[in-house]
C-alpha cells in the first residue's frame, strides 16, 4: 500500500431504467474499489430518497458470481445514516452510495485494508480483473427516476486481489409471537469469517431485548435495546427509528468484530414485544476472499 490515499471517481455506462426488470452493469477495472455510487435523476433533477425507495426494489453487487451486497435503497440509506448522522444529517439527493470501506473508520491505511481488490490473481504481470456486476431491480412502476449512472470510487495503489471485505446480506425469517426468537442459522459458512452487526426491521414489530450466544458464552445476555443504543451512541452511531441493531463492532477498529465461522454454536435472539411475522433482517459480515478456499 502507498502511504498517501488518493481516490479517483469515474462513471460507467448508464444502467437502463425499465420498470419491472433487472438491469445489469459490468464493472471492468483493475483498480481497488472503495465505493459505488448510483446517481439517480428525474429529468435532470436530483432524485429524492422517496423517489429511490419507490422506484428501486433492490440492488445486488456480485464479484465472480458471489453476492457481496443485496439490499434495497431503504436499508442502504439507513446504514449510511446510522454511521454518519453523528456529524450531520444528510438529506439524500440523487446519490445512492454503497461503501465498502468501514464507515466508522477514517480513510487511512487501517480502513483501506477492507477495499475491494479487483485483480483476479496474484501474478504481478496479470491484467485479468475480477468480474463485478451491479444489478438494479426496478419496481413494477417507475414513476420518477429516468436516468441511473453508476460511479466507482477507486485508488492509485497497486491493484490487489480481494481479501477481507464487508458483505451486506439479507436473511429471511419469520416469528409468529411476541416472545424470544432464537436464530441459529445465520450465514457463517466460508468465506464468511466474522460479524459486524445484525439489523432488524421495526416496520414489522418491536424488539425489546437482544441475546447473543457464542458456543457456551454470552456476547449479549438479555440486554435491553436502550442499553445497546447508549453503547452505540458512545461509539458514534445514531439510532434509526425503523431499525434495531445488534452491534458487534463498537470498538471502531479492525478487531471490533465477532469471529463466527469457527464457532460450533452461534445464536442471535431478539425478543419481540410486538410480533414481526415474516421479515428480512440484514447481516453485516466479514468475508475473506471469494470462496474461502
Amino acid at each position: 500500500m502507498q502511504g498517501q490515499l488518493i481516490t479517483r471517481t469515474e462513471n460507467l455506462s448508464d444502467i437502463t431504467v425499465s420498470a419491472g426488470t433487472t438491469q445489469i452493469a459490468k464493472v471492468e477495472t483493475l483498480r481497488n474499489i472503495h465505493a459505488i455510487h448510483l446517481h439517480c435523476t428525474d429529468g435532470g433533477a436530483a432524485a429524492t430518497y422517496a423517489h429511490m425507495a419507490a422506484d428501486i426494489d433492490r440492488i445486488v453487487v456480485r464479484i465472480g458470481g458471489q453476492v457481496i451486497v443485496d439490499a434495497p435503497p431503504e436499508f442502504l440509506w439507513a446504514r449510511y445514516h446510522y454511521y454518519h448522522d453523528r456529524d450531520t444529517v444528510v438529506v439524500p439527493s440523487a446519490d445512492l452510495p454503497i461503501f465498502f470501506m468501514p464507515d466508522e473508520m477514517p480513510w487511512s491505511n487501517v480502513s483501506k485494508y477492507w477495499r475491494i481488490g479487483m485483480k483476479a490473481n496474484e501474478d504481478k504481470e496479470s491484467t485479468m480483473a475480477n468480474n463485478m456486476t451491479i444489478e438494479v431491480t426496478w419496481a413494477a412502476v417507475v414513476g420518477n427516476i429516468d436516468r441511473c449512472v453508476p460511479y466507482i470510487e477507486t485508488d492509485d495503489d497497486m491493484p490487489e486481489t480481494i481479501g477481507d471485505h464487508i458483505r451486506i446480506l439479507p436473511f429471511n425469517t419469520t416469528w409468529p409471537a411476541a416472545s424470544r426468537q432464537d436464530i441459529d442459522t445465520l450465514d457463517r459458512e466460508l468465506p464468511i469469517r466474522a460479524a459486524r452487526a445484525y439489523w432488524f426491521p421495526l416496520a414489522v414489530g418491536t424488539v425489546s431485548h437482544f441475546e447473543i450466544i457464542e458456543n457456551n458464552a454470552f456476547r449479549l445476555r438479555n440486554v435491553p435495546v436502550q442499553v445497546l443504543r447508549q453503547q452505540a451512541y458512545r461509539a458514534g452511531r445514531v439510532h434509526q427509528t425503523t431499525w434495531e441493531v445488534a452491534p458487534l463492532n463498537l470498538g471502531n477498529d479492525p478487531s471490533s468484530i465477532v469471529p463466527i465461522n469457527s464457532l460450533t454454536r452461534f445464536v442471535v435472539s431478539p425478543t419481540w414485544s410486538v410480533l414481526p411475522g415474516g421479515y428480512t433482517l440484514y447481516q453485516e459480515v466479514i468475508a475473506r476472499g471469494l470462496t474461502g478456499a
